[in-house]
C-alpha cells in the first residue's frame, strides 16, 4: 500500500489490522489447520465469516469487503468497487506469498513468475510488482511496533477490547451474550455494594476478560451439549491459564486476578490455584459469583434457562457450603428483578448482532452457491441487502 503512493497512513495502518484479523472466520469455523494449503478450495467460508465479524463486532466495518474477497480471483470482480477490489486484492496476494514462502512452497522467483502469469487472471498484475520489488523482506519487528503505536483515542480502545472479547463468544451461539452478562452483573453487583469507582471499573474490565482464555478451547467442546468428559472438561480448565498467558503484562495486575480467578472457590474447591477465602479477594469474589448467575440465568449449549427460584436455590446452596461470598448472594436476592432486567437490557444489541449475522450468513452463501451453479459471478449483488454503506469507495477513491 505504501508503495502504491495513494493511501494515507490510517489506512496503512487499518489494512494492516484487517491483515492480522482477516481470516478470523476460521476461528468461527475450526478450519485453521487447513488454511495453510497453498490453494483453498472452498474458503468462502470462513471468509463470510471473517466478512460478517468485522463488519458487525469491528471499528473496521468499512473494510469488511476486503475480508469477503479475499480468497477471490481477480477474473471474478469486476462487478466488486474498486477501493474493495484492489484492497482485496493487497491481502489475497499477501495471503498467498506468505504461506508459500512460510512452508517454502515455492522460491520469490518463483513465486514470481507464478503469480505474474497473465492466464490465470488470478491477481493485479499492477499490485504484483510492488509485492517483489523489494524481494520479499520484511522486518516484522517494525511492523509490530507500527500496530502497538497505532494512535486510538479511548473510544476506539473501548471498542476493539469489546472486539476482542466478542470473538470469543462469537464462536458458539450459547455463550454468545454470557461475557457481556457477566461483566454487567459485576459491575452493578459492585456498584450495590458502593465500591470505589476505580474498583468498579477493575471488576468491569476482569469480568470482560475472564473468559478470553476460550480462544484455544475446540468450538465442539464450548458447543458441547451434553456432559463433560473427564478429558474434556481438563481441556476446558485450561482456558484459565491461557487467560493468565494472554493477559500476563499487558493489563493492570489486578484486573488480570479478577479475570483468572472466577472459578477459585472460598473454600479451596476451585481451579487452577486452589486459593482459599484469604487469597481471594472482594473484588474476585463478585466476578466468581456473577460468572455463576450468568451462567445458571442464560442458556447454554447443555441446558435451558433456570427460573429465578432454581438460580437463587443453587446460589444459596454454594454459600451454605463455604463455595462463594454469602453476601454477595444475598445482595443479588435482594436485587434480583432489577440484575436480571439490566443484564437483558446489556445484552439485547449483542443478541440481535448475533441474530443477524447467523441469518446473513445464511443469505451470502446461498448466493454464492447459487453463483457457483450458475457460473455467473456477479458478487456486486452481494451488498444489495448489506448494512455496509459503500460511500467510501464511490466519494473518497
Amino acid at each position: 500500500m505504501r508503495a502504491a503512493g495513494k493511501y494515507t497512513e490510517k489506512e496503512i495502518n487499518d489494512m494492516c489490522l484487517i491483515a492480522v484479523l482477516h481470516d478470523i472466520g476460521a476461528f468461527k469455523t475450526d478450519m485453521v489447520s487447513r488454511l495453510v494449503s497453498f490453494d483453498s478450495e472452498n474458503a468462502w467460508e470462513h471468509s463470510v465469516y471473517g466478512y460478517l465479524f468485522i463488519k458487525n463486532f469491528s471499528p473496521l466495518s468499512h473494510l469488511a469487503p476486503a475480508v469477503l474477497f479475499h480468497h477471490t480471483s481477480l477474473k471474478y470482480m469486476d462487478s466488486i468497487p474498486e477501493f474493495y477490489r484492489e484492497l482485496a486484492q493487497i491481502l489475497h496476494i499477501a495471503d498467498r506469498i506468505e504461506i508459500a514462502t512460510r512452508f517454502n512452497v515455492m522460491s520469490l522467483d518463483i513465486l514470481h513468475e507464478h503469480f505474474s502469469d497473465a492466464k490465470q487472471k488470478n491477481f493485479s498484475q499492477e499490485l504484483l510488482p510492488l509485492f517483489f520489488e523489494d524481494k520479499g523482506s520484511m522486518d516484522y519487528n517494525e511492523l509490530w511496533r507500527q500496530l502497538c503505536s497505532i494512535g486510538q483515542n479511548r473510544s476506539d480502545i473501548d471498542e476493539y477490547l469489546k472486539m476482542l472479547v466478542l470473538s470469543i463468544d462469537f464462536r458458539s451461539r450459547h455463550t454468545v451474550n454470557h461475557t457481556v452478562a457477566t461483566a454487567e452483573l459485576s459491575r452493578l453487583i459492585a456498584i450495590l455494594f458502593q465500591l470505589p469507582e476505580e474498583e468498579v471499573n477493575y471488576v468491569t474490565k476482569g469480568a470482560l476478560l475472564h473468559d478470553l482464555g476460550k480462544a484455544g478451547i475446540p468450538v465442539e467442546i464450548l458447543e458441547n451439549a451434553g456432559r463433560l468428559s473427564d478429558e474434556e472438561m481438563a481441556t476446558m480448565r485450561t482456558h484459565i491459564l491461557l487467560t493468565r498467558q494472554i493477559l500476563n503484562g499487558r493489563v493492570d495486575r489486578e484486573v488480570e486476578r479478577i479475570a483468572c480467578r472466577h472459578h477459585e472457590k472460598l473454600d479451596g474447591s476451585g481451579y487452577p490455584d486452589g486459593l482459599g477465602a484469604s487469597e481471594i479477594a472482594f473484588s474476585e469474589r463478585i466476578v466468581a459469583v456473577a460468572d455463576i448467575l450468568s451462567a445458571l440465568s442464560g442458556a447454554r449449549s447443555y441446558k435451558g434457562v433456570f427460573p429465578k427460584e432454581k438460580v437463587v436455590s443453587i446460589l444459596g446452596e454454594m454459600s451454605d457450603k463455604g463455595q462463594i461470598d454469602a453476601s454477595i448472594v444475598r445482595k443479588i436476592v435482594e436485587n434480583y428483578d432489577f440484575l436480571m432486567r439490566e443484564s437483558a437490557r446489556a445484552t439485547a444489541p449483542v443478541t440481535q448482532n448475533y441474530s443477524n449475522l447467523s441469518s446473513e450468513y445464511r443469505l451470502l452463501m446461498q448466493s454464492i452457491s447459487d453463483m457457483q451453479r450458475a457460473k455467473n459471478f456477479r458478487f456486486g449483488s452481494l451488498f444489495a441487502e448489506s448494512e455496509i454503506a459503500l460511500e467510501v469507495a464511490g466519494n473518497d477513491h
